[in-house]
């Protein structure tokens, strides 16, 4: 035979890993094993700890590609996706939840903060608005002016960062855009040869 001959021979073709594997799609029902997967990856987010909480005495090396090829399947991604969907509902989250928290704390009045005498107001009278922007309030007891024998009530009001917050609204609304400037000279050589 020649060797013209021989390439045009062809080979069968190799068995495929796949036969005899059942094809997992979306609606496939997840097994115990992934069932245990999926709920201790919502935990933490991470696959390579989750297999080795879901399975013990599972090695690290093979835990990381075990993980990895569980993320794969369609139904345990559908199955995280709907276990991150309910932790969010859960806790009341949702994207517009979260931009009017940040709404509150950029476009808060300090004003908010005081009655109309000029006095601090109770915590559990303040507006949705105020308590939004209020990280922390401190109430000290103490005598400021030595000797005159007075206990004087010093409030301290502290609010979220609003040039952070405004940052974020920026960034989302796409208001703010990054811009780099280069300075510098570039010089071209020829090779000649």
């Amino acid at each position: 035979m020649t060797k013209r001959a021989r390439k045009k021979k062809k080979r069968p073709a190799k068995p495929s890993r796949a036969i005899g594997r059942p094809i997992i799609t979306v609606d496939t029902p997840l097994t115990d094993r992934q069932q245990r997967f999926v709920a201790e990856f919502l935990i933490d987010l991470n696959a390579t700890q989750a297999i080795m909480r879901a399975l013990p005495g599972s090695r690290a090396s093979s835990a990381t590609s075990r993980g990895s090829q569980l993320l794969a399947l369609p139904n345990v991604a559908l199955a995280i996706a709907a276990g991150k969907n309910a932790q969010l509902a859960k806790c009341d989250l949702s994207a517009t939840r979260i931009l009017e928290e940040a709404r509150r704390i950029a476009l808060h009045d300090p004003r908010t903060f005081y009655d109309q005498h000029g006095n601090l107001k109770p915590v559990h009278l303040l507006s949705e608005e105020s308590a939004a922007a209020l990280a922390s309030m401190e109430i000290i007891k103490k005598n400021v002016t030595s000797g005159d024998g007075f206990v004087d009530t010093i409030h301290k009001v502290k609010t979220w960062p609003k040039v952070d917050a405004l940052k974020l609204l920026f960034e989302h609304l796409g208001l703010l855009e990054q811009r780099i400037k280069v300075v510098g000279d570039i010089e071209y050589r020829w090779r000649t040869e």
